[in-house]
């Protein structure tokens, strides 16, 4: 997904001409002016930054006052909207929305189906993932883990989640059942996962992160 930086005069990508309606607003695709790159979907330049290597990929979506900058990635089906930004080298993929007043930000990476709404914050290499909501003014930082299913996988209110906690919480109760880990996943899987994500130059950060979970996984 690398590519070169544009001079300082040129822009980092341009509107294909292309268009599509997504709840009730009209969204643009855009193209990487530096290798023609088809790029995702988006509402206006507002909102995506042509500073940095931050960029919308694939069938993602940011519309509304959303913002993505610095060197973030939105990619698959995600899709960032009302006043969220997405900021840092942070990383926002599968089906996952984040909405509201969230940030997610630092080197972060919220994936699966999980979704971050009102004020919550995941930062700095936070990993939200799974089913996983993130709400109310909840902050997910340092090395934590949220995951699990949508009913066991809630962090809200004014819950702090940080260091290197992995599961899911919420304020007041405790799940019922433990939610699941990346560890949980069949590792062919996991293995499979790596790969693509090396094909598609995801962060070295990201990769050796991902590679030590495999590691302790088969010890």
């Amino acid at each position: 997904m690398t590519a070169k930086k544009p001079s300082k005069n040129q822009k980092k990508y341009s509107f294909t001409g292309n268009t599509k309606v997504v709840k009730g607003v009209i969204l643009r695709q855009i193209r990487r002016n530096s290798d023609g790159l088809l790029g995702g979907w988006i509402e206006k330049e507002a909102n995506l930054s042509q500073k940095g290597e931050c960029f919308v990929f694939d069938n993602a979506k940011v519309f509304g006052k959303a913002r993505v900058s610095g060197d973030a990635w939105v990619y698959g089906k995600a899709q960032v909207w009302g006043n969220a930004k997405v900021s840092g080298s942070a990383q926002v993929s599968g089906e996952v929305q984040v909405s509201g007043d969230a940030q997610v930000s630092g080197g972060a990476w919220v994936y699966g189906y999980a979704r971050v709404y009102d004020n919550a914050k995941v930062y700095d290499t936070a990993r939200v993932y799974g089913y996983a909501l993130v709400s109310g003014d909840a902050k997910v930082s340092g090395n934590a883990e949220a995951s699990g299913d949508a009913r066991d996988a809630s962090v809200t209110g004014d819950a702090v989640v940080t260091g290197s906690h992995t599961g899911a919480v919420s304020p007041q109760v405790t799940p019922s059942a433990p939610s699941p880990t990346p560890s949980a996943v069949p590792i062919e899987k996991r293995v499979v996962k790596l790969c693509a994500l090396i094909l598609s130059d995801t962060p070295a950060e990201t990769l050796r992160a991902e590679a030590a979970d495999i590691m302790k996984s088969l010890l």
